[in-house]
């Protein structure tokens, strides 16, 4: 699902989600057996302010995703840029702030009952994870357009590597 709508020149919203389930048999893994379900949405937008610049708001949702042996963690994350021009549009400034709530982080939680060939007896192994994404970051940078390059063409009645110039192959 995919969604771009512009209602005016100056603002832009753009929108998709993702989704997927699947079931897995006999897979020769018993971790791999089973079912998986999942959505992922992303949102972003942009106006641009005459006279002042351009801001972009994105986002990026991970919903609750069920996996084979248990579930991994929403997430959720924001980003926000704000681009100005300067000098007749050859110096642009932008202004990056990368999740911006701090808020990125990772969480998975399985369990499985697994079978002891030594004891001859089930056993449940467990496991939850949370890791810590890049943290919140700021960036600023600077770019001059010198103008645009005009390409020439030259044509000539010899060129590189057909009958001349190039590489000398006569010893």
């Amino acid at each position: 699902f995919f969604v771009n709508y512009r209602p005016m020149p100056m603002v832009m919203f753009m929108m998709s989600l993702n989704t997927w389930n699947s079931r897995t048999y006999a897979s020769g893994e018993s971790d791999l057996n089973g079912n998986s379900k999942g959505y992922f949405a992303y949102g972003s937008t942009m106006l641009t302010i005459p006279m002042i610049g351009r801001l972009d708001l994105s986002g990026r949702y991970r919903g609750r995703m069920k996996i084979t042996t248990g579930e991994i963690k929403p997430s959720l994350t924001a980003d926000l840029s704000f681009q100005r021009k300067f000098m007749d549009n050859k110096l642009t400034m932008t202004l990056k702030v990368r999740d911006l709530f701090d808020n990125s982080r990772f969480g998975i939680k399985t369990e499985e009952v697994l079978y002891d060939l030594i004891r001859e007896e089930d056993y449940t192994r467990s496991m939850e994870a949370n890791r810590r994404r890049d943290k919140r970051s700021v960036s600023v940078s600077f770019s001059y357009s010198f103008g645009k390059m005009e390409q020439k063409r030259r044509f000539k009645g010899d060129r590189e590597g057909f009958d001349g110039g190039g590489m000398d192959m006569s010893y």
